[in-house]
């Protein structure tokens, strides 16, 4: 079996007690690394990276780092090998095959005899994003450090409430580089100018000004009209409070699946016998108590939603006439 095949291996090595969602995404990115890997041996490099790439968005896993590191490199490109087999090995939680650092000190040593020179890239704020047109596929969280050919190079930072910027790099030999750059934050609008107000404008809009008074008082006033209170303020609809605690419930349910994850990939640690039985009873008992609470959950959330979009009646209004002797009722019954 060769390197590439058994990194396909390594990524398949798990497989689901029960049919869920998340099982189904790992069976797929799963047949994704398996075609990447033959289109590998048959040298199509370009595909293989496509496949490695996709099984990674689907499901993403630091194994997908290694894979497209070491297509990379065997495809003659050691610059975004290295990059992305030290990806690899800095994201992932457990052992990785001793493949992985074979490929990398292949890749170093490859720049290293070649046109090639470590270029390190700070920005302020701290993770801004970065490209650069030697790695057009590539997203970079800064600080970061790349291995770039010799030559003149286009970098573009940017970072969300900052104004983007761009850097000319040129590579002239192979002394390491360091470059930093400081991204301006984005001006705020400037409110626009109040015009003047006009002193004579007042009395023209008053309509008490100027009236006499018999003029105010021929209007009668409704005593009712006159004495009517505002509503007092409603609280938040019940709609909310039932679709926030099935929120609540789900959020608990998604917690137990992780544990019960978790409890899934130790059960395959281990050899057949008493200890493995325990942790899959466990491991299913975790996972039933997590489905009941993320279908409980929904269907609070469903209900929730319902009673919110769901128009409730209009209330009754008391409508006096200007009389005051007859009441109007309105509303629906």
């Amino acid at each position: 079996m060769t390197r590439l095949r058994a990194a396909a291996a390594l990524c398949c090595a798990l497989v689901g007690l029960g049919a869920t969602p998340q099982d189904d995404a790992r069976e797929r990115a799963d047949a994704l690394v398996r075609e990447g890997a033959a289109l590998g041996e048959r040298g199509a490099w370009a595909a293989a990276i496509a496949r490695f790439r996709e099984a990674g968005a689907l499901f993403p896993r630091a194994i997908d780092h290694c894979n497209i590191g070491m297509a990379y490199v065997r495809w003659g490109r050691p610059a975004p090998g290295w990059l992305h087999l030290t990806r690899c090995e800095a994201r992932t939680t457990e052992p990785l095959p001793a493949w992985v650092a074979t490929w990398r000190e292949d890749a170093l040593a490859a720049m290293a005899q070649g046109e090639y020179a470590p270029v390190e890239l700070v920005a302020e704020p701290r993770t801004a994003e970065a490209r650069i047109d030697a790695f057009p596929d590539e997203v970079l969280t800064t600080p970061v450090t790349v291995w770039l050919p010799f030559g003149e190079h286009l970098v573009t930072v940017s970072a969300p409430t900052f104004e983007p910027a761009e850097l000319r790099l040129v590579v002239e030999g192979p002394t390491p580089l360091r470059r930093q750059l400081t991204l301006s934050p984005v001006a705020e609008p400037t409110p626009p100018e109040r015009p003047p107000e006009d002193d004579g404008g007042t009395a023209a809009t008053d309509p008490g000004a100027g009236a006499t008074p018999a003029e105010t008082s021929a209007t009668p006033v409704n005593p009712l009209i006159a004495h009517q209170q505002p509503p007092p303020p409603e609280g938040l609809p019940t709609g909310w409070w039932v679709t926030a605690g099935g929120a609540v419930v789900g959020a608990v349910g998604g917690v137990l699946y992780v544990v019960a994850t978790g409890t899934q990939s130790d059960a395959a640690k281990l050899p057949p016998g008493d200890a493995f039985l325990a942790k899959r009873a466990a491991f299913r008992r975790e996972r039933t108590a997590a489905y009941v609470l993320l279908a409980a959950g929904g269907a609070a959330v469903a209900t929730g939603i319902v009673m919110l979009a769901w128009p409730d009646d209009a209330p009754v209004r008391v409508v006096p006439t200007d009389g005051g002797a007859a009441l109007g009722l309105g509303g629906r019954f």
